[in-house]
């Protein structure tokens, strides 16, 4: 973890992908994440955690699937919103919209389960951003170390298993020197 500031508005002019969270930081285990809205994400669910979505810029839609029937929750910039575990959800933004994520390390983008997933939509559990360098890894039962060229992603199954090989992966990027800043 950083112990200097980190500069939201300069991690997310470093990117433009939408739908495609970035990681800035950790709190515990937990990622703080920025993410691009714009159009539509996928019906999903997320089975053993809430959702917390903070809009820093533009306005997000985010439509439940609850006991009562389905509703829509309009988030302007600044509002603040948790999707409660176990509750069916697909954000939107019709005119694009800057969000920070706050998830257990290793929760995937679509959930534990979901819709079909559009080409649109990145399936991960967030890209490392380091120095302002989008940069991360793979894990397939083992950690690969970053390389400064390429990316790859976070990709594997859900499950608190998944969960607990992302946090031991983050301990071993910080023991290699490797820290979001």
């Amino acid at each position: 973890m950083t112990t200097n500031p980190i500069d939201l508005k300069a991690a997310l002019d470093g990117f433009d992908a939408v739908w495609s969270p970035r990681i800035i930081t950790y709190l515990n285990d937990y990622d703080i994440r920025l993410a691009r809205f714009h159009g539509e994400h996928v019906w999903h669910v997320h089975l053993d955690t809430d959702e917390f979505f903070l809009v820093l810029d533009g306005e997000i839609d985010i439509a439940l699937r609850e006991q009562a029937g389905e509703r829509n929750v309009t988030l302007p910039r600044g509002s603040v919103f948790v999707v409660p575990r176990g509750t069916f959800h697909k954000p939107s933004s019709k005119e694009g919209a800057a969000v920070l994520l706050v998830e257990p390390t290793g929760t995937l983008s679509v959930g534990d389960r979901h819709d079909e997933v559009p080409d649109h939509i990145d399936v991960t559990a967030g890209h490392l951003v380091f120095g302002g360098d989008a940069r991360s890894f793979c894990l397939g039962g083992r950690v690969a170390e970053p390389q400064l060229s390429s990316r790859c992603g976070i990709f594997f199954p859900s499950g608190s298993a998944t969960r607990e090989k992302a946090v031991l992966a983050r301990r071993q990027l910080r023991t290699r020197g490797w820290s979001a800043s």
